[in-house]
């Protein structure tokens, strides 16, 4: 969520005749299983976030 959305993110990286390429990926999972996760660990606030406003952008600091 530091990102902006829900999505899970990684990066791959690969160094390919000298030169490195990066790839960033953001992979969508089930939103709703996470929300009900998180609720039972104690994080309403994700909760809501990645239920309620799956693609808001917010900044975390």
């Amino acid at each position: 969520m530091e990102c902006g959305s829900p999505h899970a993110r990684y990066a791959l990286l690969a160094n390919i005749a000298g030169s490195w390429q990066v790839e960033v990926v953001a992979a969508p999972y089930d939103w709703n299983e996470a929300s009900k996760a998180a609720v039972k660990n104690g994080r309403e606030d994700w909760a809501h976030w990645l239920v309620e406003e799956p693609d808001m952008i917010r900044f975390i600091y």
